[in-house]
């Protein structure tokens, strides 16, 4: 290279040379410093503030008179009738709720409100049986709503014709609970439309929950349709325990899991929460529901009471159809669901 390239490259890399040297000085370490530590914090303000957000969003309730327009697809959903599931699984975790679950409470609440009459009856043992799934099959649907009553009617919010199924129950004096569709284990299992999934957005699992408990009115409260997933994940649980708490619901757990925390969850958020004892047809032979009915009885002799869940299958209302009018007679006494949630609140 010549003398005058050689010094015309020279002051070409002259301001790359001072760029260099002022970075490996001291102060170029300084500066440096500052400028990372000012990205990281503006990172972390970024990620914590998204977070925030998802709390906020989860606890938020949806504006007075909102309305929630769902397109239903048809389908009809297969039934979680197992007395324990024994899948194994993780559960994806859900923000907590800050909400205080005593605050706004309704006057009186809607559990009590709601209730069908019933006097807790003094040495009889008290019998509640519980119909799920009420509501997709119209003709097993009526059936289950002309059984003696009272019974509790557990109705799909998804059902059509809803609310005047639902008044045709509360007419013939049977208690109303919404049937609650909520994630199993088994993914090949469909619980329904507007299902509660673990794994969904905090915005859209309250969304679901809003719409279901807005089907049809004169409900004392809840049970999970399917739910062996969520219920088995407390975090999962808090929302709809908050949501129960403030419209001052009651929760039946259906326990479709043994490894659930229903009555854990409702009893920390001070929700009336009761269990089920018996599943009338897990076995749907009428002999197995009628060796069903017999368990629910001696479960009743021993402990006061028993909650009995069966279906609206042919079988199950047979059996139903003979032994209900013959139970009284046998010295136990029929009752709503609420009659057995004010006792184990009593006992309590």
């Amino acid at each position: 290279m010549s003398s005058g390239n050689r010094k015309q490259h020279q002051r070409r890399r002259q301001p790359v040379n001072v760029i260099f040297a002022f970075w490996r000085s001291p102060t170029g370490w300084v500066i440096g410093g500052i400028a990372v530590s000012i990205v990281l914090a503006a990172g972390l303000g970024f990620y914590y503030s998204h977070i925030r957000d998802r709390v906020d969003v989860l606890t938020a309730q949806p504006p007075a008179g909102a309305q929630i327009t769902v397109v239903v697809r048809g389908g009809t959903p297969e039934a979680d009738n197992s007395l324990g599931a024994e899948e194994d699984g993780t559960n994806t975790p859900r923000p907590p709720s800050s909400f205080d679950p005593a605050a706004r409470l309704p006057e009186p609440e809607a559990w009590l409100k709601n209730a069908v009459a019933a006097a807790i009856p003094d040495g009889r043992p008290m019998i509640a049986v519980v119909i799920d799934d009420v509501g997709l099959d119209r003709h097993r649907s009526r059936r289950a709503m002309a059984l003696p009553a009272p019974v509790t009617i557990a109705l799909m919010a998804y059902a059509g014709d809803v609310r005047d199924q639902a008044e045709t129950a509360r007419t013939a004096g049977h208690e109303l609970i919404v049937h609650l569709p909520m994630e199993p284990y088994d993914k090949s299992a469909n619980p329904g439309p507007n299902a509660l999934l673990s794994d969904l957005s905090a915005l859209e699992f309250t969304r679901r929950l809003d719409w279901n408990l807005s089907q049809f009115s004169g409900y004392v409260g809840i049970n999970n349709h399917m739910g062996s997933r969520l219920t088995s994940d407390p975090v999962a649980l808090e929302p709809v325990m908050v949501a129960l708490k403030r419209r001052g619901l009651m929760f039946l757990d259906s326990r479709t899991s043994r490894h659930t925390q229903g009555l854990v969850v409702a009893h920390r958020f001070g929700v009336p929460a009761v269990e089920r004892d018996v599943f009338l047809d897990h076995d749907p032979s009428p002999v197995a529901v009628r060796t069903a009915l017999m368990r629910v009885e001696e479960l009743a002799q021993r402990n006061g009471f028993a909650v009995a869940i069966g279906h609206p299958k042919d079988a199950t209302l047979n059996a139903l159809e003979q032994w209900l009018p013959d139970v009284k007679a046998r010295g136990f006494i029929l009752v709503p669901l609420t009659a057995v949630v004010r006792r184990v609140r009593s006992d309590g």
